[in-house]
């Protein structure tokens, strides 16, 4: 009886068995394996060997970057400090003094003295040209290119620089000049005229300057142009109308000196005077008592005037 329960056949095929069958157990165990360690295991051990790889090959250049970094800043400072100390013992600070460059630059708003900018000048360039060199070293190609583009732009800059310095110190003589000028004359409005010729040779600095350093002045040209047409139109008229009796004075200066000469007697309005001098505009005369008159040079021309000249001279 056992033997035969033990002999028994197998369910036929499409008869539901309660066990599974080894064909199930092998084909589901290696899918749960595949799944884990193909989706999570492999990539995160892939990654992690890559990433470990990566930072042990860009570590030399990492090293050597940072070495170029350190080693420059030491020499900026170093040759910033050589260059100040020395522009100081010579006394340059001194020499700009004497001819306005560290007035202009206080005008203009920098602070500091000129060796003290140009110190800090160098040391930025050194910076720059370690910077340069460092991210070459670190593979950095699009920021060695930008410090390479600021490098050829450097010239441009340093000869606006120029042209704008002297232009200012220009523009500033001349300003001093004709305030003092004016100054000198009593003429209340110095101070604003010489204001604005240091303005005017200032825009005309700008447009010699702004062009080195790539910048479109075509309409500032045309502005500067416009304004001076205008000004010099309002000066001719001005000057064509305001100084009509001015011009003809002048010119009847030229006449009265060949007429009449010092110590000539005039008489006019029933009085004897004596020429003591003509000048550009007028004439000067004096009466006996010491009474003085002063005519407008065109009278004595345009005018009927009478007199008599006297063998002596007369002396004032």
């Amino acid at each position: 009886m056992f033997t035969f329960l033990a002999q028994s056949t197998p369910p036929a095929p499409g008869e539901n068995s309660l066990l599974p069958t080894d064909s199930t157990v092998a084909t589901d165990a290696p899918s749960s394996a595949f799944t884990f360690e193909s989706l999570v295991a492999e990539p995160l051990e892939k990654m992690a060997s890559d990433t470990l790889e990566g930072i042990i090959s860009a570590l030399p250049s990492f090293i050597s970057g940072m070495m170029i970094l350190i080693i420059g800043w030491i020499i900026a400072v170093v040759l910033s400090k050589i260059i100040g100390g020395t522009l100081e013992k010579i006394g340059f600070d001194g020499i700009l003094e004497k001819v306005g460059v560290t007035r202009l630059l206080q005008r203009l708003g920098i602070g500091g003295s000129v060796t003290q900018i140009l110190a800090k000048a160098i040391f930025w360039v050194v910076i720059l040209f370690i910077c340069r060199s460092s991210a070459e070293a670190l593979g950095l190609k699009d920021i060695s290119a930008l410090i390479e583009q600021i490098f050829a732009f450097l010239p441009r800059v340093i000869t606006a620089t120029i042209i704008l310095l002297v232009g200012f110190m220009v523009a500033d003589i001349i300003q001093n000049a004709v305030f003092t000028r004016l100054d000198s004359l009593g003429i209340r409005y110095a101070k604003t005229l010489s204001g604005l010729i240091f303005g005017f040779i200032v825009i005309m600095v700008l447009t010699v300057a702004l062009p080195q350093l790539g910048v479109e002045t075509k309409l500032l040209n045309a502005t500067v142009s416009i304004l001076v047409a205008g000004i010099s139109l309002a000066m001719a008229i001005t000057l064509g109308m305001g100084m009509k009796t001015i011009s003809q004075n002048l010119v009847a200066g030229v006449y009265a000196r060949d007429i009449y000469k010092n110590g000539t007697v005039l008489h006019r309005d029933g009085k004897e005077m004596t020429v003591t001098g003509i000048g550009p505009v007028t004439t000067k005369c004096i009466e006996e008592d010491g009474t003085f008159h002063v005519f407008p040079n065109s009278e004595l021309i345009l005018s009927e005037t009478s007199g008599h000249s006297r063998s002596e001279s007369y002396e004032d």
